[in-house]
């Protein structure tokens, strides 16, 4: 076209143009095409090593996959080429391993033409961790995201291998909730993996509003548990008993004011200078409960954490039930709803028949033992914290702690010097026994509320009436010098009847 001058083109001529440009339109083709995969856009290139979104398309349907190209001749040094190969051989061998694993993509047989060698892995649903819309999901489905990670990560820890790859690109989300990892490089040990994964789905974590749930990642994440069997069943908890996405904004605590879209505030009770107590009700339900709110989350989230996840799992007719745990929207505020007690405090009982009080007090002694086998201590035993009705007598109010010990108890009845070097379990026996003394005796007979006031108001009972075992069990608790005895029941420790613990349940 460009020539000064016209030259005859011959038929035979013509052809072998038209066959040279066939040919290099063939090659174009042949090497955009692995097999049946068909390459259709780089991802990434570097010095031999390719990645590309592809289609497996052997005729009549297609399927999204990647690949991940080795062409060793790209590659200045031969031992680097052989390096790389044997990683891509490696990461094969691993994701075999993991077949049936959750989380673990599917990949196909190595394919090796002599030129380059290719793995093939099925492209993940969804897309990745960094543009994923945390902020339109919901709470359930961020939970079913957290549950699936966190068991895809046990199965792949069970089978001896750990995941390493942990950038937001390697992570894939779907809108149904699969997770997916890409990058499995088995590079760290069991513990650096939980803290590098919970790192990563922290601040998915932190979407769910549930204190549960985010506090782990965050002790996760710091390198503090490495517990999944912990973290996995609260997921599955929260999903089975069911939570309710949180409102967008503040609750006003004030009567009728709903929490977590359950429980109506009907009546104040009482409050200290971090914490609320009000009688509610279900509404779904129609039955009494209450809620106590807890103000400044981060501080006071050890303590009543681990008394929520206590007494959740735990039963005891004389101690009372927990309902829910969770954090107030827009908030730093924590709630516990319980179940409603029928009755009145120790010392605001009107009529006491003979033989109520021991029968109370046994009960009670029976669920501190139980709860003290379990590790799991009141810490803020007191007449108000005692519900009685009736032949029966229950614990409430744990969690509390410090704010109701302050205000009704420790600051009232023991010795703050013997109080702080006392062990948990003997400040809930000197509670229990404090308590009940200072409810039954006469202010006359006292004269106060002091560790002192206690002693004079013991003396005045009749060792004989009350057994003279018990008396003095009760004397060296109110004087901090009973050393409580491992494996022994505390009713033998004090002195009680068998027949009468027996009969304490009926």
């Amino acid at each position: 076209m460009t020539a000064p001058h016209i030259h005859p083109v011959t038929e035979t001529q013509k052809e072998m143009v038209l066959d040279t440009i066939g040919q290099v339109a063939l090659v174009e083709q042949r090497n955009n095409k692995i097999q049946d995969f068909i390459k259709l856009k780089c991802l990434f290139l570097q010095q031999g090593l390719e990645v590309w979104q592809s289609e497996y398309n052997p005729g009549g349907w297609t399927a999204p996959w990647l690949l991940k190209i080795l062409v060793t001749s790209q590659f200045e040094h031969s031992i680097d080429a052989t390096n790389h190969e044997q990683k891509l051989r490696d990461e094969f061998k691993r994701i075999q391993s993991l077949s049936g694993c959750s989380c673990v993509p599917f990949c196909a047989p190595l394919i090796q033409d002599g030129e380059q060698v290719v793995l093939p892995i099925r492209m993940p649903r969804g897309v990745p961790l960094n543009i994923f819309e945390v902020d339109k999901q919901t709470t359930y489905q961020l939970l079913e995201i957290l549950r699936r990670s966190v068991t895809g990560l046990q199965q792949i820890h069970r089978r001896g291998y750990t995941i390493g790859g942990w950038a937001d690109n390697c992570i894939f989300i779907s809108e149904d909730a699969d997770v997916e990892f890409i990058d499995i490089k088995d590079s760290l040990n069991t513990s650096e993996d939980i803290k590098a994964y919970a790192q990563a789905f922290l601040s998915l974590a932190e979407k769910t509003l549930q204190p549960r749930i985010y506090q782990w990642y965050r002790a996760a994440a710091n390198g503090s548990t490495i517990d999944l069997d912990a973290i996995r069943c609260d997921l599955s908890a929260l999903i089975d008993l069911g939570v309710c996405d949180t409102l967008p904004q503040k609750v006003e605590i004030e009567k009728g004011a709903v929490i977590d879209h359950h429980y109506r505030l009907d009546h104040f009770i009482s409050a200290t200078s971090r914490s609320q107590l009000w009688r509610a009700l279900h509404i779904q339900g129609n039955y009494p409960c209450c809620v106590s709110v807890y103000q400044d989350v981060d501080n006071q989230w050890h303590t009543l954490s681990n008394m929520y996840r206590s007494l959740a799992k735990i039963y005891h007719p004389h101690v009372e039930r927990v309902l829910a745990f969770g954090q107030l929207p827009q908030s730093d505020d924590l709630f516990i709803a319980r179940d409603w007690v029928q009755g009145v405090g120790l010392d605001e009982v009107q009529t006491i028949e003979v033989g109520q009080p021991r029968l109370w007090f046994v009960q009670l002694l029976t669920a501190l033992q139980y709860l003290h086998s379990l590790d799991i201590h009141h810490g803020a035993i007191c007449p108000k914290n005692i519900i009685c009705r009736d032949e029966k007598a229950t614990l409430v109010n744990f969690g509390i702690g410090s704010d109701i010990a302050a205000t009704h108890y420790a600051a009232q009845y023991a010795d703050p010097t013997l109080w702080s070097v006392e062990g948990d379990a003997e400040k809930d026996l000197y509670g229990l026994v404090a308590s009940f003394i200072d409810a039954m005796a006469p202010e006359s007979i006292k004269q106060g509320s002091s560790a002192d006031a206690m002693l004079r108001a013991l003396e005045q009972y009749d060792k004989q009436w009350l057994g003279e075992a018990f008396y003095d069990a009760c004397y060296k608790i109110l004087k901090f010098e009973m050393r409580i005895v491992p494996n022994v029941s505390y009713a033998k420790q004090l002195g009680l009847d068998e027949q009468e613990l027996e009969n304490s349940g009926l």
